[in-house]
């Protein structure tokens, strides 16, 4: 009989996370502190967990990620709409972050044959790259847009310095970016 690996919810916040092991019913929080790490990790080992399922959180995850991956726990990212509808689906209409963390172990379990990817530093690198260009050229846009309304001199010349500035720091990504491509 094939031995099935436990399988951790983690519900990721800036200063916690919260964690559930459905199959060992166990809950527990976490700070998002060297202490709160290691906490974590032994928690982990005592229920032998071999999997870790989280969802994206827009860069929160990444460190518990590595810290996971580093201590030997497969990690799975997984898109948060698909746990927000999968816990629909289950008519789970509640949500906060011990409830989240159940129904992410939930949709790990039900999804087992969900992989974890090994992140590739390199790339990890170029997305911050990307995303923070991407970030410097709405600002831009916002402030051209605003440029073309009728102001005091002094509004437009704030803005085209902004502007200015802009541009150079993101001419600067590109260069960047074009070198790691």
């Amino acid at each position: 009989m094939a031995q099935i690996t436990k399988i951790v919810g983690l519900d990721i916040a800036k200063d916690k996370i919260d964690a559930c092991i459905r199959s060992a019913s166990a809950e527990r929080t976490f700070a998002n502190t060297a202490e709160g790490h290691r906490e974590l990790l032994c928690w982990l080992s005592e229920h032998t967990v071999g999997r870790a399922v989280m969802e994206a959180t827009g860069g929160y995850e990444q460190s518990w990620a590595e810290l996971l991956e580093r201590a030997g726990v497969e990690v799975v990212i997984v898109d948060p709409r698909r746990v927000r509808h999968f816990a629909k689906s289950a008519g789970q209409r509640a949500k906060n972050d011990p409830i989240d963390a159940r129904m992410i172990a939930w949709f790990g379990e039900t999804f087992a044959n969900l992989t974890g990817k090994s992140r590739d530093k390199e790339r990890q690198v170029l997305e911050h790259l990307v995303k923070a260009r991407q970030g410097l050229t709405g600002m831009k846009d916002r402030i051209d847009n605003r440029g073309v309304l009728k102001q005091p001199t002094e509004v437009g010349k704030a803005y085209r310095a902004v502007t200015k500035a802009h541009a150079t720091q993101i001419a600067k990504l590109e260069a960047v970016i074009a070198g790691k491509i």
